[in-house]
């Protein structure tokens, strides 16, 4: 039986759509990027580790956490650069409000890499 990594394309075509992959595209000789905006509750876990734990947890600490992520990919699709994470602020501080904000500091990083083109993408597996 082959391994999956083995069965996967060396490339694997990413397509552009609002929502998880609205941020993608490619500047400067084809350099890639892809860039999201996304939510998530708190890594720090006690030993109790249950959802129901978590969800607890999350209501005492404020919210989910919002943040930027943003990865850059070489023209043959290798993330070279590593990832870009920024921390926004919580879903406490109004969800409406960070969101707004998280989104222009990940338009305005976009603006930073030069003359963008929105468009599909074709990356390799990373981590």
């Amino acid at each position: 039986m082959k391994r999956i990594a083995e069965a996967l394309p060396s490339v694997i075509p990413v397509s552009r759509y609002d929502g998880g992959s609205y941020y993608i595209g490619r500047w400067d000789g084809g350099k890639q990027f892809w860039g999201q905006v996304v939510a998530s509750y708190s890594k720090k876990h006690d030993s109790n580790n249950s959802r129901l734990h978590a969800a607890r947890r999350v209501v005492n600490l404020g919210g989910r956490i919002v943040r930027n992520i943003a990865h850059i990919f070489d023209s043959s699709g290798n993330h070279f650069t590593g990832t870009e994470r920024t921390m926004i602020g919580t879903t406490a501080d109004g969800e409406s409000k960070v969101l707004d904000e998280a989104t222009a500091k990940m338009e305005s990083f976009i603006a930073k890499l030069g003359n963008v083109r929105y468009e599909n993408i074709a990356i390799k597996l990373f981590q």
